[in-house]
């Protein structure tokens, strides 16, 4: 289940400009500098499996850990627990188990081994410590501003970029326009800074790892820290979704804190082996919530009070007001008076496609197959240049074929063959196509739905089936 606010609307007179700046930057960071990280890491990998360096290091891995890591048993269990291949990682990037063996090579390895172990060994040190992690992340046995500050603006991949900037978004803009770009830019570092020096305590009183921290989250955790303090008891709109259930309701801005704190502390205690920073995320909440408790003290005229009061919420929107009333249904689990309230709706608002695809949802759960089969061929019939839509239109297809097909004209059919070769699903555009030429459709637009399919022959370097199909959509053409 997600929740977040959605009580303000971005508003370009109040541009969020080191909102702006801070996605830019992770932005380019991340495409920039880190995609060689890749690179980096694979050739390391494949050095060190090469070389078969695991069968040499693995019984002085465990020594290592038995006398240098604070946190041994916990660590251990689940290495005797994983492949091969776990093992490898933390061995290759585990900078100071390679400190711990270099001294004592010679004692350890064989004399045959030795001398290749010397000359690749620092190779895949020096491939991983290039990497950004190593470069430039946070580790609890090095602490300085730098790293607390560059561990900020990287990412261990896209999904993790993707959703940190997503949070941020949500959450930042409307703290900027209350704060200031300064005042928010200053908070966002510093809540940064206290994740990490939160992390790297605990990892320090809990293990010797050396386990480098990135990622913007302790930073947006206290921004959303700052958010929820600044709006406290006041009733904002959030948005929910769970499962197929989407909407928005009015609540005290207070409600994001237990959820927040539960799943923190779930995070902790159901995952040992996470590559979840969750005491940065606690370390930058409380960061962030210590910064605005301190300016609500000392400094409240620096926080824009006229732009929390003013209310860009649409609860007097005719539509959403209806559309809640729907949602309320939905979470009573009240399916069938959630779908009456949508039949009046779906006329009134000239049927848009956002509430047709929610009609045909709970239409599925009450199994209601008259409304259902219509429902589902005018969803399949939409007209859209959006290949997201598309998909969900093709699924609408899959799961109502048999339904559907008999309720469409070849005209249509054609149309939506020709949609779903843009999401590359050419093999059901062939079976329609099939199933048109052995019904003798003359429609002209078979040429383009055959000329469609064609294309994506050739930009797959299949002649003979790109031939093919163009010869049909030459032959309708000369109809």
């Amino acid at each position: 289940m997600l929740i977040l606010p959605a009580e303000k609307r971005l508003d370009w007179q109040r541009p969020p400009v080191a909102l702006i700046t801070i996605l830019i930057l992770n932005v380019i960071i991340f495409f920039g500098y880190q995609q060689n990280d890749s690179e980096k890491f694979s050739t390391a990998i494949d050095l060190y499996i090469e070389h078969d360096f695991y069968s040499l290091e693995k019984d002085a891995y465990e020594q290592y850990l038995r006398l240098h890591r604070a946190d041994y048993f916990k660590v251990l269990q689940p290495y005797q627990q994983v492949a091969d291949e776990r093992l490898i990682v933390d061995m290759v990037y585990d900078r100071r188990f390679y400190q711990f063996i270099a001294p004592q090579a010679d004692t350890i390895f064989a004399a045959e081994k030795l001398a290749d172990w010397q000359y690749n060994r620092p190779l895949i040190v020096a491939s991983i410590d290039s990497m950004s992690s190593q470069r430039f992340g946070l580790k609890p046995q090095n602490i300085s501003i730098v790293r607390l500050l560059s561990s900020q603006f990287l990412h261990a991949d896209f999904m993790h970029l993707l959703g940190n900037m997503v949070i941020l978004l949500i959450c930042g803009f409307a703290v900027e326009a209350a704060l200031g770009h300064g005042r928010f830019l200053a908070y966002y570092l510093l809540s940064g800074i206290g994740g990490g020096l939160l992390f790297a305590l605990v990892e320090r009183l809990t293990s010797s790892s050396n386990t480098s921290l990135i990622g913007a989250s302790g930073a947006i955790s206290g921004v959303m820290a700052i958010y929820v303090a600044m709006y406290r008891l006041k009733k904002i709109e959030f948005f929910y979704w769970a499962f197929i259930f989407v909407g928005y309701f009015r609540a005290p801005a207070l409600l994001i804190l237990p959820f927040y704190v539960a799943n923190e502390l779930y995070g902790i205690l159901s995952n040992d082996n996470s590559n979840v920073a969750f005491t940065a995320h606690i370390g930058g909440f409380i960061t962030g919530g210590a910064l605005i408790a301190y300016t609500l003290l000392h400094q409240p005229k620096a926080i824009d009070d006229d732009y929390l009061a003013h209310d860009d919420s649409t609860e007097n929107d005719p539509y959403l007001i209806e559309l809640d009333a729907v949602y309320q249904k939905i979470a009573d689990f009240q399916f069938s008076k959630a779908s009456g309230l949508l039949a009046p709706m779906l006329e009134i608002y000239n049927r848009p496609i956002d509430l047709l695809l929610m009609q045909y949802n709970l239409l599925k759960i009450e199994n209601n197959s008259d409304m259902l089969t219509a429902i589902a061929s005018e969803i399949v019939c939409y007209k859209t240049f959006d290949n997201g839509l598309t998909k969900q239109q093709y699924q609408v297809w899959l799961e109502q074929q048999a339904r559907i097909e008999p309720t469409l004209n070849d005209h249509q059919k054609i149309t939506f063959a020709i949609r779903i070769c843009d999401i590359h699903h050419v093999d059901s555009a062939e079976k329609i196509l099939a199933e048109l030429m052995r019904n003798g459709c003359k429609d002209l637009m078979m040429s383009k739905l055959a000329r469609n399919i064609a294309r994506h022959y050739k930009n797959n370097q299949q002649p003979n089936k790109q031939q093919r199909f163009d010869s049909i959509a030459d032959s309708y053409i000369s109809l």
